[in-house]
């Protein structure tokens, strides 16, 4: 699981040990109660919405483990509310190394990879994606 959507689990695990509603945690934390709905429904979240959630609920971000997304191509300069779907099939189509790296670390390889065979790149990407996933499986 890649580590925002730990974080992710984590919130919503820690809003129902304190008995919270959706309604209750986006009123505590400044968001809109269908945002956190959606949040739960479609796990994909930026850090710095979940950091408003983690406040109200008083739990405490690991820096190492939950850092934002670091790109090296602004693919949302047109949308900044592109979900991670749509992000994931940018950065796949324009196939640039270190941001294939940073998106598998940020979303998992595995949810990656998903998307990747939902929409297959080229063969440079893929085999870029074949490294990626070797040098994750040797740490």
């Amino acid at each position: 699981m890649a580590s925002l959507a730990l974080l992710q689990a984590q919130i919503f695990a820690r809003s129902s040990e304190l008995g919270w509603t959706h309604t209750e945690l986006a009123r505590r934390s400044g968001v809109a109660r269908e945002t956190v709905s959606r949040l739960k429904q479609r796990r994909d979240a930026d850090f710095s919405l979940l950091a408003k959630l983690c406040k109200a609920l008083d739990l405490k971000i690991d820096v190492q483990t939950a850092q934002p997304l670091r790109l090296s191509f602004p693919y949302n300069w047109s949308n900044p509310a592109m979900n991670a779907e749509a992000m994931m099939l940018a950065i796949l189509e324009r196939g640039l190394f270190d941001d294939l790296l940073e998106a598998a670390r940020y979303w998992g390889l595995q949810r990656l990879q998903t998307v990747a065979q939902k929409n297959p790149p080229g063969p440079r990407t893929q085999r870029m994606l074949r490294n990626i996933a070797a040098g994750f499986a040797q740490v």
